[in-house]
């Protein structure tokens, strides 16, 4: 994420179904002592399970990622991104299938707006 200059990736199953999000914060859980480094080495999959069993309530996250579709308008994902006070939304194909075809970050939302 650091080498790219983004701060959230797209955590997708086997079929490419958008199953949750990876964000820098989330690294944060971590611990500024890194007590809890060795989570580093885990799956995406073991370490988001952790995450939420153990920081779901800390943070207020939603339990699984935020995702509209192509159609969407840029109203409805600033509305997500403002109520879910999250950071990023994924663009999915379709509610079936749930595979990303793009994202949407606040930081794109401004830049659109400031332009």
């Amino acid at each position: 994420m650091v080498d790219k200059g983004i701060s959230g990736l797209a955590v997708v199953n086997h079929e490419g179904r958008l199953k949750g999000n990876l964000s820098l914060r989330d690294l944060k859980c971590l611990g500024s002592e890194m007590s809890l480094f060795w989570r580093i080495h885990q799956t995406c999959n073991n370490f988001m399970r952790k995450l939420r069993a153990d920081y779901q309530s800390l943070h207020h996250r939603p339990h699984g990622p935020i995702y509209v579709l192509p159609t969407s308008t840029i109203q409805e994902v600033l509305k997500q991104i403002v109520t879910l006070n999250i950071h990023r939304v994924y663009i999915c194909d379709s509610h079936k299938e749930r595979k990303p075809v793009g994202i949407i970050s606040l930081r794109d939302i401004i830049h659109e707006i400031i332009g």
